[in-house]
């Protein structure tokens, strides 16, 4: 009766309707291809313009103006798959947001620039190193960084999480939260629970969650759920039955942030579902964290949230109102920049902030990251610094939650640990942490993998931060208590695993860019 019943589940629910609705998709329109080969036409003509197509797509592939690792991985596909290559391409290749994204995306960006203030007087007291990174992220983000605020690091999605109930309940005026993934469990009930009580004492209550990152996880009613409380939800993105082709959902919002009263905010690797606090063992001990920061930096976060919600719902949530809100008053010198990335640009500030932070180490550059597919300008930054002397040391998991990318992870690991980069697999489990510290003296927490997803196709956010000194060499302590945990790895080790395995992940590491 137990099977049935979840064999009943899956078959009516929303990942399985959707992926059937889809799959359908895919095999009308090769089946029309299919026909068409098989034509009188085709034997005539077909082969001379299906070559034809290919070259002018390689063309244009060669011409535009992104990561040449994607140019690599489409021309190696279309030459591997001549027929099929090129109408895939046109399939599910656009790495940019769609138009009808971006450009609400872009106006609500637009709309909210009066209200955040950029700063230049920090030039006088912090080097110019650290100077030009904050720079780069006011300039090119739009986020400015600020003085008297706060930061504190919680390196386990329970401790986190503990913290962030409290915040919740001392709320008086506003809550925002945002989610990649949204599962129901105990983890969600608690914080609905929260939710709940914050909105009969009067508190606004606003929720935004990426449809695609919770569609093999929330059910047709989750929405509906939420509001039932009084909670007011935009769906980022939604994966929709009507007729849709993968470039339009590889947009997703990765983005984890939560809000109270423009005072408290939060950025971290964690979401709402119960692995992420180790309620449930899914791929061993989950390693997960956050970072809390209080004052001034959290108006960032605020106007962030407004961006997302006026553009996912087409409201008007008055950006003065929430950003007015907020009585803490801090007097310190710490620099706090939380900041956000959006592939709706040209600009990749994820990737670049990844790189300055690697090319500026002086001593040292700690990385925790889920996923290690860097492009060449970051596997050359990370060998140049461990050549300069540099400690650089990198943890990944060593169970993994995708075997594909797993297996390409491995294949790049063997490349650094012939250049000097330490490596570290996380025995426990799972390490979804996405943290860099640099020299006691710069740190970076936040949302970004070190992977082709995280830098150029979906919304990212982080914060950077420089003083708070006793928190970043919190932040210090819990990489290496980290790397105790851990198993080093060694080039010959990496040698001797399945010829197999490291063949298919020399192979999908050409294709990573796609997967």
């Amino acid at each position: 009766m137990k099977l049935l019943k979840l064999i009943y589940k899956f078959l009516f629910s929303r990942f399985f309707m959707m992926s059937q609705i889809l799959l359908l998709q895919v095999i009308l329109l090769f089946g029309l291809v299919w026909s068409f080969f098989n034509s009188s036409i085709y034997l005539e003509y077909g082969v001379i313009l299906l070559y034809l197509l290919n070259a002018i797509l390689v063309i244009s592939i060669i011409n535009r103006k992104f990561n040449p690792a994607f140019k690599l991985a489409w021309i190696a596909f279309m030459i591997l798959v001549p027929g099929f290559g090129g109408i895939v391409y046109l399939m599910f290749a656009n790495h940019k947001a769609p138009k009808s994204l971006s450009v609400g995306m872009l106006k609500s960006l637009n709309e909210s620039q009066g209200v955040l203030n950029q700063k230049e007087e920090y030039r006088d007291i912090i080097s110019y190193d650290i100077a030009n990174q904050f720079e780069y992220v006011s300039q090119k983000a739009y986020y400015p960084y600020y003085h008297n605020s706060d930061f504190n690091f919680y390196g386990t999605g329970e401790e986190a999480f503990g913290k962030m109930k409290e915040d919740l309940k001392k709320a008086k005026h506003f809550i925002f939260l945002e989610f990649f993934i949204v599962k129901p469990g105990e983890m969600y009930n608690q914080l609905k629970e929260i939710l709940k009580e914050k909105v009969k004492e009067g508190v606004e209550v606003y929720f935004i969650y990426d449809d695609g990152g919770s569609l093999t996880t929330s059910n047709f009613n989750f929405q509906k759920d939420l509001e039932s409380i009084g909670v007011k939800v935009a769906v980022f993105n939604p994966v929709s039955i009507r007729f849709m082709l993968l470039s339009k959902t590889n947009n997703r919002d990765h983005r984890k942030i939560v809000v109270v009263d423009n005072e408290v905010g939060y950025v971290g690797g964690i979401n709402i579902a119960d692995e992420y606090i180790n309620l449930i063992s899914r791929f061993g001990y989950w390693k997960d964290g956050a970072g809390r920061i209080s004052g001034e930096a959290v108006k960032n976060l605020t106007v962030m949230f407004i961006q997302f919600f006026n553009a996912c719902n087409k409201t008007n949530l008055d950006y003065n109102k929430y950003t007015s809100i907020g009585d803490i008053k801090l007097n310190n010198h710490n620099h706090i920049q939380p900041f956000s990335d959006s592939p709706a640009d040209e600009e990749d500030v994820g990737h670049t902030v990844h790189l300055n932070l690697i090319n500026q180490s002086r001593r040292y550059v700690y990385i925790e990251t889920p996923y290690l597919i860097p492009d060449y300008s970051i596997v050359t930054a990370l060998v140049a610094a461990a050549k300069r002397g540099v400690d650089v040391r990198i943890v990944v998991p060593a169970i993994p939650d995708k075997k594909s990318v797993y297996m390409v992870t491995q294949s790049n690991c063997r490349d650094l640990l012939k250049q000097g980069v330490k490596i570290y697999e996380y025995t426990p489990g799972f390490i979804h942490s996405k943290n860099i510290i640099v020299d006691d003296e710069l740190a970076l927490i936040g949302t970004i993998n070190m992977d082709y997803r995280s830098y150029y196709l979906h919304y990212e956010c982080g914060i950077l931060v420089n003083g708070c000194g006793e928190e970043i060499k919190k932040m210090r302590d819990d990489f290496l208590n980290t790397c105790g945990q851990s198993k080093q790895l060694e080039s010959d080790e990496l040698k001797q695993r399945s010829l197999i395995k490291a063949v298919i992940g020399d192979i999908l590491n050409v294709f990573s860019p796609l997967l």
